[in-house]
């Protein structure tokens, strides 16, 4: 995200944002008339965008929205705000505002403030084709002195596909940027001008040799995308299939592929490559293409050997919460028998505080608990341990009765070009089954560790050649690396919550597309996966949504028995909800939770358009039916979402047959649903809490959080526990009448839902871990 820095703007700026002058190139005043809106200056919006009070902070951005094209002007001139938070606000405004604010975007794209340009070129982004205008001045961005502009402008040329094609001969020019990045979204940008950007071929190939893997990777998706007229590329490619990098292989596998029978000298060098399990699914592929045959739709691939029965579904233990949502159903329901839980706690005070825990800096992932331990994922900003200082993602173990620290896994950065987009921070909530603990790492391993680390005086196998074998440290017991085994390319972070059925672990794989946003760069490496529990063999591998990833893939399954058969439900990054037999993977049906008319915008969400949305929160499984909410990346801001309701014993396409009811009041959310007495509640990114009637959806009361919900709620001891980003947590009261019973500050943001265990609440703020419990 764009920072700006001291020095950047001439000391005019701020009388120029609050006073309604503008800066020429020189920094001295011109005049010009004050920017107004519903007969306000530009000032006063300022400070309605920049209030302390939530309330009246969202009041001003909703007037400014529904202004429209009325109040674009004095959204442009709070683009040059001081303040980071109200340009971010204006910027995100003016994406929803669309079209009519793109004169004035191409105006600011090369305003005097580099701050500007950069909100202005972003926005632009936004809007994708209907920016096209504007294309010439998202070109001159990509040659700004300041760096973040001209990363800002790859990406936003990216989004506008092939209306981005006058802009080639200047992204072509980009590939040899002195920042890394640059190279990076302008050869993203050429792969999304597709076929149209073949002029760009010799520079591309020039690319290829880049010293940066992720530049590679990128001029090979580009070459892929410019198909047959890219075969100049070929001698060259076929060498680049010894890269180094996974991923530089995979995409130059594509690329080969791409290309066609014109690629037919490489056909030697590409089966000889099918014994790599990382590229064997993209080679098939390959291969088809160059040959000319067809390569028949393969969705689910079972290796040989392996067994996965079917196995009942374990209810969980009394006093327990061993993955998100406390069980594989995801029903958050807490049944603690006479244990009640608080209204109200202080955590300045102490008051219903049992204990305490410092994490790191942000935190996304819930905690779990079984066997007097506390599990939770978190970053490396405050560190645990003295010889472990570096960023990188953490997942922390405490016991349960006191909070002290017991040990920590870390997940450091790997080298294969994607670090600097991959969020250093474990977000994946772990799994507790039969003493073994599951997660995904910051990194894209899936790991089983010991939850008693080395404090038992064993190092289980079969790995069993960590270099630190403190009591500080994990015990390791197998991993499997899903870049490095399956070629999977990770989108911003692997968020996966692990379920598990009988000896099956049931993951999704995080597949998605690369820092351009526009191509997935491993469309045939899987999105979901059946692995051994005991071994981390793969059982088997769907490829799911595959190309048709919107962005990437931060749902986590659900399990449920239907028919006698226990299903895994996967929320898909295009959008669809898979239902899949969990011993095998077999798909047994699918849902499509967008009308099909929905076009996919991030950011955008305009009057009169039908936006597509994505599947970020997790399924909830309930009396035979999956109820499960679309949404999309927080960063995205709020917009139009859905709710449905899924008969689960469909076969086939269900969209039609299966919607038992959709209700569209609520906003995008990420926010698994829990049902509870005939009620479903859930809360949403535009900050309420809704209350539905399980059975039909009707809509039985909403509460307004002013903030938005990032995380899941849970419901425990005839109450409604949800957190927001203000850091507020609100407690409601179950049941068909709303009744709020208070509101408490947890002092920093609450990202990740809480976990409930004998009689105890723990809740997890973006930097510390907190157990609540009633005094006595």
């Amino acid at each position: 995200m764009f920072t700006m820095r001291i020095g950047w703007v001439p000391v005019c700026v701020v009388g120029a944002v609050m006073l309604g002058v503008a800066c020429d190139d020189g920094g001295e005043r011109a005049s010009a008339p004050p920017a107004e809106f519903a007969g306000e200056p530009v000032g006063v919006w300022a400070a309605g965008l920049r209030a302390e009070d939530r309330a009246v902070r969202r009041d001003a951005m909703r007037a400014l929205r529904a202004g429209g094209k009325a109040a674009i002007p004095v959204l442009g001139e709070l683009l040059g705000d001081p303040l980071p938070d109200v340009r971010k606000r204006a910027d995100e405004i003016l994406g929803q505002i669309g079209a009519a604010a793109v004169p004035l975007l191409t105006r600011l794209a090369t305003d005097v403030r580099p701050e500007v340009r950069y909100h202005a070129i972003s926005v632009l982004g936004d809007l994708g084709r209907d920016s096209a205008a504007a294309v010439a001045a998202m070109a001159e961005g990509l040659r700004d002195t300041e760096v973040d502009v001209a990363r800002e402008a790859g990406w936003a040329l990216a989004a506008l596909h092939e209306a981005a094609a006058p802009a080639v001969k200047t992204l072509a020019a980009a590939l040899q940027h002195e920042d890394v990045v640059v190279r990076i979204n302008a050869a993203g940008a050429l792969a999304s001008v597709g076929r149209r950007a073949a002029p760009a071929v010799a520079a591309l190939i020039v690319a290829l040799d880049d010293v940066d893997s992720a530049v590679r990777r990128s001029a090979a998706i580009a070459l892929k995308a410019i198909g047959f007229q890219a075969a100049p590329a070929v001698e060259r490619l076929t060498r680049a299939l010894a890269d180094e990098n996974v991923y530089v292989r995979v995409a130059t596998v594509g690329a080969l592929g791409g290309i066609g029978p014109q690629a037919k000298a490489a056909l030697p060098a590409l089966i000889a490559l099918r014994k790599d399990a990382a590229l064997r699914a993209e080679v098939d592929w390959a291969v088809a293409r160059i040959s000319g045959r067809e390569l028949a739709e393969q969705t689910s691939t079972r290796p040989a050997g392996t067994s996965a029965a079917e196995q009942p579904l374990r209810p969980r233990r009394v006093g327990e919460w061993p993955m998100l949502g406390g069980s594989g159903s995801r029903n958050a329901v807490a049944d603690e028998g006479d244990k009640p839980l608080p209204e109200s706690w202080d955590v300045l005070t102490g008051e219903n505080i049992r204990w305490s825990a410092v994490l790191g800096g942000l935190t996304y992932g819930s905690p779990v608990v079984a066997g007097g331990r506390v599990f939770v994922g978190t970053d490396n900003a405050r560190p645990r341990v003295a010889s472990t200082t570096d960023e990188m993602g953490v997942l922390m173990a405490f016991r349960a009765s006191d909070g002290r620290f017991l040990w920590q896994d870390t997940a450091p950065p790997l080298g294969r070009g994607i670090d600097e987009f991959m969020l250093p921070s474990t977000t994946s909530t772990p799994l507790l089954d039969e003493e073994r603990l599951y997660y995904v790492t910051a990194q894209a391993q899936v790991r089983c560790l010991d939850p008693a680390g080395f404090g038992d005086g064993e190092n289980d196998g079969p790995v069993t050649s960590e270099r630190d074998t403190s009591h500080e440290a994990a015990d390791v017991i197998w991993e499997l690396d899903l870049g490095a085994a399956l070629g999977v390319f990770p989108h911003e972070a692997t968020n996966c919550s692990i379920a598990v059925v009988g000896d099956v672990l049931l993951i999704c794989t995080g597949n998605g597309v690369d820092e351009a946003h526009t191509n997935v760069p491993a469309p045939n490496a899987p999105s979901f996966l059946g692995v051994d529990k005991w071994t981390g063999r793969i059982v088997w591998q769907a490829i799911g949504p595959g190309a048709n990833v919107l962005h990437g893939q931060w749902s986590s399954p659900a399990v449920g028995v239907v028919d006698g058969r226990t299903l895994a439900f996967f929320g898909g990054g295009d959008g669809w909800l898979y239902a899949l037999e969990a011993a095998t993977g077999r798909e047994v049906w699918r849902f499509d939770g967008n009308p099909k008319d929905a076009v996919w915008r991030p950011r955008s969400d305009i009057e009169g358009i039908v936006f597509r949305n994505s599947i970020v929160a997790c399924p909830l499984f309930h009396d035979g039916r999956v109820y499960v909410a679309m949404g999309q990346d927080p960063e995205h801001g709020s917009g139009r979402g859905t709710l449905h309701a899924i008969d689960a014993t469909g076969r086939g396409d269900v969209t039609a047959t299966g919607r038992r009811w959709s209700q569209t009041t609520l906003a995008r959310s990420m926010c698994t649903p829990v049902a509870h007495a005939g009620l479903l509640y859930i809360a949403d990114y535009s900050g309420y809490l809704h209350c539905f009637d399980l059975e039909d959806g009707e809509e039985i009361w909403i509460h307004d959080l002013v903030a938005p919900v990032w995380g899941s709620l849970v419901v425990a001891d005839g109450k409604v526990y949800v957190g927001d980003e203000d850091g507020m947590m609100t407690v409601a009261r179950t049941g068909r009448e709303k009744k709020i019973l208070g509101q408490v500050s947890m002092n920093a943001s609450i990202y990740a839902a809480p976990a409930v265990a004998d009689g105890v609440m723990y809740v997890v703020t973006s930097r510390d871990l907190y157990a609540i419990a009633a005094s006595n």
